[in-house]
This record gives C-alpha cells, structure tokens and sequence, in this order.
C-alpha cells in the first residue's frame, strides 16, 4: 500500500511524472468520488417520478426536495474541490509524455478533455528519463 505521502504527491503536487495506469486509475477514482452526490441527486429525482419534476426549474426542484438540493450543492462543491487534483494529476501525465504543463489550458474544453484523456490513457510515456523526471509514478 502506498504511503501518504504518495497520495499526497499524486493528487496534488503537479511535479514529477505518471503512467498511463496510474493516471487513468487516478482518474477514475476522482471520477467515482465526483459522480457519487449527482447519483444520489438523480435517485431523488428518480423518487419524486417524472410528473413531479417535469418542466420545473432547478430552483423549484431545490423547494420540492431538500435531499436534492443537499445532493446537488455537495456535487457543486466536490467539482470545485477535485479541480485541482485533476490539474495536478494531469500535469504530471502531460510531463510523462515530455510536454509542458501549458497544455492543461486546452483541458478547459469540454471535448478537447475527453480526446486528451483517451491520448492520455492510450499514448505511452518517454522510456526513459526526461526533463521532468527520471521514471514515472515515483514522487520527485
């Protein structure tokens, strides 16, 4: 089992380099984490039944169910807080490939992410040492 410390430089420190499994294992599990309230949010939606929730607003939504709503800001804040750590995990990736943090800007683009995370998840890194590391998934 990895230390703290491990973790602590894999999801925010944006230093040193990471492999195609260990990005897209750490990629998911901030996924799972993120996508939890909005299933809960979507289950209480699924609760209330079509009738109650068609053609309302998000804000009538949030009168109807206080579970919702609860659910739904939770969802907010998580995406507000994994941000980072998506940055951090990102750049090291972009360094195993030998780029330039820059390139996490394009990220900002809802389908330029998705192709990069399939490139990220399929493009193998530099076999050997590069500017940014001497191997991947090791803190540097």
């Amino acid at each position: 089992m990895p230390s703290t410390s491990t973790f602590i430089w894999l999801f925010f420190k944006p230093s040193g380099r990471v492999g195609r499994a260990v990005y897209f294992l750490a990629s998911m599990l901030i996924g799972v984490i993120q996508m939890f309230p909005i299933y809960k949010a979507i289950r209480e939606l699924i609760r209330l039944g079509p009738e109650t929730f068609a053609n309302r607003s998000i804000e009538e939504l949030f009168q109807l169910s206080p579970e919702f709503e609860y659910w739904w800001s939770i969802a907010g804040f998580l995406t507000f807080v994994m941000l980072w750590p998506s940055i951090a995990l990102t750049v090291k990736r972009l360094h195993d490939i030998g780029r330039s943090a820059l390139f996490t800007v394009v990220l900002f683009i809802p389908i330029a992410q998705l192709v990069a995370f399939i490139l990220f998840c399929a493009v193998p890194g530099n076999p050997g040492p590069n500017k940014y590391g001497v191997r991947a998934d090791v803190p540097q």
